[in-house]
C-alpha cells in the first residue's frame, strides 16, 4: 500500500499504462483514488 500512498502524495510519476493497471486491479479510476482521503 506504500505505493498507493506515494501516488496520493504525488511523489510517484504515473504513466497511462500504470493508471490502466491500477484501474483494472482496484476497480477504481486512478483519478478517484488520487482524490480520495
Amino acid at each position: 500500500m506504500n505505493k498507493l500512498k506515494d501516488f496520493r502524495n504525488g511523489k510517484t510519476e504515473v504513466d497511462e499504462n500504470t493508471k490502466e493497471i491500477i484501474e483494472k486491479v482496484t476497480g477504481y479510476k486512478y483519478e478517484s483514488l488520487y482524490k480520495a482521503d
